[in-house]
């Protein structure tokens, strides 16, 4: 019998570069929670099937898929500030890459879906505040749950959270040692829930506490804090211990449901410590993925869950999740359910069937708007990254841009 080839075991310079693949599988795996969620038009009557209920509430817990997006942002982006933290031009390539990796598509769909199409009557935009000035600004999640205005793209909340974390974030840890980002972040997850109580207890609104940044600065800094700890000296062979981190991540799972009860995302008990057990447990998933691919194992001996992460369909959804995030509720408020309405009167059905197919349709209607997004639009300005590379680091941004959502442009 042929003896299996034995794993590889990362350096430390790998803990900081290289693509990690499973991880695109895992931001697929977001964006098909965040689809199950927004999409779901399904209304069970009395006396539907168990299975029928049961498909409801999966759909209601598809809001954690955002959770898990803050948690790989925070990894990845520390990751890479930490990779290139001795480059002279630390900032401007960061902020030159992000820029031209966010702001191409965010600011074509606002102008498509808040000018473009309202004055051709394709789409209507009901502003109940006013002009999307916050939205412009990226200031929309303090704004839309307090009649400020920014709410005709709803959930552009979560785009204004990241980007708010990508202008402070790399201040933040300019020339720090990868210990004191780890201590940093560390305090920002334990500040997390206090905060979150603190806002619950001066009456702020639980929709408020949703989308707001301190409500999420723990998910962010729990993924910060993993990819400071890789970036320690020594870590290298308890970062690829993947059974610790995936027993950690079933208890954390199991306190979630519990702390949430069900996942209950504006519930006190929801808000205050499920938030951060939801960011505990994915943090856990994201360092098994992560060290499964840092041991550079076999594909034909890796486990069926990271084989499945690296399945080229989920990787796919992953590296495109960005554009289809952005296209899928104007699709399902544009053109979905005025669709529904002309058909049956109602956005809601109590079919599954036609909900299932309600999903598919608009789900699939996304994605192909998300690839061509980005071959017809996005790639061009995802070329001038390689402008913007610190020196010798070519192969971990070229990783980077995979991690971040799309595919590596050509040289």
């Amino acid at each position: 019998m042929t003896r299996a080839a034995a794993p590889v075991v990362a350096s430390r310079a790998s803990l900081l570069s290289g693509h990690l693949p499973a991880l695109d599988g895992l931001r697929g795996l977001a964006i098909l929670l965040v689809l199950v969620h927004n999409l779901d038009i399904f209304a069970p009557s009395h006396g539907v099937a168990v299975w029928a209920r049961a498909y409801k509430e999966a759909a209601y817990v598809g809001w954690i898929g955002v959770q898990l997006f803050f948690v790989l942002s925070g990894f990845l982006i520390t990751r890479g500030l930490l990779a290139t933290r001795s480059d002279p031009h630390y900032f401007r390539n960061f902020y030159a890459r992000r820029a031209l990796r966010i702001f191409p598509l965010y600011y074509l769909a606002l102008v498509m879906f808040t000018l473009v199409l309202p004055s051709l009557g394709v789409a209507s935009v009901q502003p109940t505040h006013g002009t999307p000035f916050w939205l412009w600004v990226y200031l929309s999640n303090w704004t839309q749950t307090v009649g400020l205005g920014g709410d005709q793209l709803p959930h552009f909340w979560s785009l204004a959270i990241e980007e708010q974390f990508y202008l402070v974030w790399p201040l933040l840890l300019w020339r720090r040692s990868p210990r004191q980002v780890l201590a940093l972040s560390l305090s920002l997850v334990l500040a997390g829930p206090v905060l979150r109580a603190a806002m619950l207890y001066a009456q702020v609104a639980p929709s408020t506490v949703y989308v707001s940044t301190f409500g999420r600065v723990d998910a962010l800094a729990a993924g910060a804090a993993l990819a400071a700890f890789l970036a320690l000296p020594g870590t290298a062979p308890r970062a690829l211990n993947r059974q610790v981190w995936l027993s950690l991540f079933g208890l954390s799972a199991v306190l979630a449901v519990l702390g949430s009860h069900g996942f209950q995302r504006l519930s006190p008990a929801g808000q205050v410590l499920g938030y951060s057990l939801l960011a505990a447990m994915f943090t856990a998933a994201v360092a098994a993925a992560a060290g499964q691919d840092l041991k550079h194992a076999l594909p034909s001996v890796a486990p069926h869950w990271h084989r499945l992460l690296c399945s080229a369909p989920l990787r796919a959804v992953g590296r495109y999740s960005y554009a289809i995030y952005v296209f899928h509720k104007p699709l399902d408020e544009w053109l979905g359910q005025r669709l529904l309405m002309a058909w049956q009167g109602s956005i809601t059905t109590a079919h599954l069937g036609v909900a299932l197919l309600y999903l598919a349709g608009i789900g699939a209607m996304s994605v192909l708007m998300a690839v061509a997004s980005w071959h017809l639009f996005e790639r061009h300005f995802l070329q001038l990254k390689v402008r913007f590379e610190a020196g010798g680091a070519r192969g971990t941004q070229r990783a980077g841009w995979r991690q971040s959502g799309m595919p590596v442009p050509s040289r």
